[in-house]
């Protein structure tokens, strides 16, 4: 092991597409159609025979959860650029939040894992990447970074928020962006070929995270109690531990 071993952080991969449910005990699942443009919930736990909330979007290609915001979906079509943000707890004939990215062909979605209410899109027909924040609503005018090619995939950092990466199919060329930092930044850029897909990598197995954060919210939450002088049996906390002023949140990985 060299001598920066110690030093863990997220890492680059290039990996074949593959979606992660966000909570171990997921129960949810949701499946669009892209000819009908239909995005279907189903109960994993209910019979086969169920009649799935469905709302409708044309020509939907991809979907994705917000890692944070459990209840927020987002949607968008390669055909128009049209982003389509849903509360599944709402009905299903609710008036969504609409992106509309322009550039057409939205080839990738990405929610940033710290800053929930960031998201961001690219296209592979011009190559930009837009950042959008779903708290805003549809009359917001997104920074706009422009990659150079053809923009396959993008991917947010899960330990630096700030940080986004971007591939090419096309070129081949892989770019990492400040997103806090001027839009005519030049990136760090890596070179290789028919690039499709990225992920990082975070420094902690998921499984591990997740465990660690909930005993975290566990402690708090008796530490909690204890102030209010309600006692919770069975927690083991050490006298000198004080509950902190905001309780952290480190999202799992979600698929784009």
């Amino acid at each position: 092991m060299g001598k920066h071993s110690s030093k863990k952080s997220a890492i680059l991969l290039l990996l074949i597409p593959v979606i992660f449910t966000q909570k171990i005990n997921a129960r949810y699942l949701v499946s669009c159609h892209t000819r009908d443009g239909k995005i279907k919930t189903w109960d994993t736990e209910k019979d086969s025979d169920q009649t799935p909330i469905t709302f409708n979007h044309s020509y939907v290609d991809l979907i994705a959860f917000n890692p944070q915001k459990r209840n927020m979906l987002v949607s968008c079509s390669t055909r128009d650029g049209i982003i389509r943000i849903w509360n599944t707890k709402k009905d299903s004939n609710q008036i969504p939040i609409i992106f509309n990215h322009e550039g057409q062909f939205v080839s990738s979605i990405a929610f940033n894992f710290q800053k929930p209410n960031i998201l961001a899109s690219c296209s592979y027909r011009d190559g930009t990447i837009k950042i959008w924040d779903t708290e805003k609503g549809s009359n917001q005018i997104p920074k706009t970074f422009s990659h150079g090619g053809s923009v396959s995939s993008i991917a947010f950092n899960p330990e630096k928020p700030n940080i986004l990466a971007s591939c090419s199919y096309r070129d081949g060329k892989i770019k990492i962006w400040d997103t806090e930092k001027d839009p005519n930044q030049i990136p760090k850029t890596f070179n290789y070929r028919c690039v499709k897909s990225i992920a990082f990598q975070p420094s902690k197995p998921i499984l591990e995270q997740e465990i660690r954060w909930e005993q975290e919210e566990e402690r708090i939450r008796y530490l909690q109690k204890k102030l209010k002088g309600e006692e919770k049996p069975g927690v083991e906390v050490r006298s000198e531990d004080k509950p902190p002023l905001k309780i952290p949140k480190f999202p799992l990985l979600s698929g784009q």
